[in-house]
């Protein structure tokens, strides 16, 4: 089993990766009355991000991973800024099921980071 490792200096979470066979979904601490801020990778072929059943017209690269810099097209899509979120922190729920693998979610806490988010991982087995 692989290990990943998320959190800051203050905060460590380790969680255990059973494979490469992943999907994710986000959820953003919004503001009261703004949604409840979630969103999903989904690999169809190719990653692309959605909300509930829909596929969101956000460009990111076309590529059977998430890759880096993915992030950025859907935080100005949803106009996820301090005018409608209630904290940086941000969930990331894995589930064991989909098409993604342990890099897709590096690379998703990698963009998270980047942006100042603090991520927040849960498995669901």
């Amino acid at each position: 089993m692989n290990q990943f490792v998320v959190g800051s200096d203050e905060y460590i979470q380790y969680i255990e990766l059973t494979g490469d066979v992943m999907q994710f979904t986000v959820v953003f601490d919004m503001l009261s009355n703004l949604g409840d801020g979630s969103f999903s990778i989904r690999y169809h072929p190719a990653a692309h991000w959605m909300q509930g059943g829909k596929g969101l017209p956000v460009k990111i690269k076309s590529s059977p991973i998430y890759e880096s810099g993915g992030l950025k097209p859907l935080l100005e899509f949803a106009k996820l800024d301090e005018d409608t979120l209630n904290s940086n922190k941000v969930v990331i729920v894995v589930h064991q099921s989909g098409s993604g693998d342990s890099e897709c979610l590096e690379n998703l806490v990698r963009d998270f980071r980047k942006e100042n988010f603090e991520p927040i991982i849960l498995r669901i087995d």
